[in-house]
């Protein structure tokens, strides 16, 4: 049986979107499988299901709720109680307990930076982005930002990995907060040390097409107690807030408009 949760569904009609969810899928898969032992004829073999992450969350959960259908599962990293909505950026964020008050820091300068003219190019320069960055880059950046860390938090193994388009040293969370702390600057540029451990391809970096899909799989969280304490920012308000306050600044809430 094909892996739970890997296919992917395009319409023009925005009402179909409203079956891209956890139940369709798992009724879907409720409906082929008698259809797949009718058509081969095999009504007693056994089905078992298979998957990783929110594949495998569909996995257990057909197994639960499907018990005459699917004889058991496998379910590889999947969080199938996560205990709040916020929980899985909580323990990002925990993880890089001994470089957060940098990280901190370093949302904040980069979203200061990101208002002036001067900021953005060096905000550019540090991470070698393709163009030049206007004012609605911001959330490209910070979802690119983000990115990275959750990567890195995601495949934190003792050894090195090529994953989901990254290519990453053994213990990648040590070595990005080894890295912010080595450097001897700016809250900013210790945020980009941390954050090119995870550099997902040679050459300059399209924020603006990797970031934005993932930003739209990023509704606003709410962001948990700062680890630091909050800065004293006097800034515009931002619609999403990200990474939890012991990492993203509390009162980073902004909605950026113009060039």
């Amino acid at each position: 049986m094909p892996q739970l949760g890997t296919t992917w569904c395009h319409s023009e009609d925005a009402t179909a979107y409203q079956y891209l969810s956890s139940e369709q899928a798992l009724a879907d898969f409720a409906t082929l499988i008698p259809h797949l032992r009718d058509k081969h004829a095999t009504p007693d073999t056994p089905v078992f299901t298979i998957g990783g992450s929110y594949g495998g969350m569909l996995a257990a959960w057909m197994r639960f709720k499907f018990p005459h259908l699917v004889a058991g599962a496998i379910a590889s990293s999947a969080p199938v109680v996560a205990p709040a909505p916020t929980a899985f950026y909580d323990i990002v964020a925990a993880d890089y307990k001994a470089c957060a008050p940098l990280l901190h820091r370093g949302f904040a300068e980069m979203w200061a930076a990101m208002s002036t003219a001067a900021g953005r190019a060096k905000v550019s320069r540090l991470l070698g982005t393709c163009g030049s960055l206007v004012t609605d880059d911001a959330t490209a950046v910070l979802g690119a930002l983000q990115k990275a860390l959750v990567t890195m938090a995601q495949l934190d193994y003792p050894y090195a990995v090529t994953f989901m388009n990254a290519s990453l040293p053994p213990y990648p969370v040590a070595e990005a907060c080894r890295q912010a702390v080595a450097v001897a600057g700016s809250g900013l540029e210790a945020l980009v040390a941390a954050v090119m451990v995870a550099r997902p391809t040679p050459g300059c970096w399209n924020l603006t097409a990797a970031s934005q899909a993932y930003l739209q799989n990023l509704p606003g969280l709410i962001p948990g107690e700062p680890a630091v304490p909050s800065l004293p920012l006097s800034l515009p308000h931002f619609p999403h807030s990200f990474i939890p306050g012991a990492l993203f600044p509390k009162s980073m809430h902004m909605s950026v408009a113009g060039t």
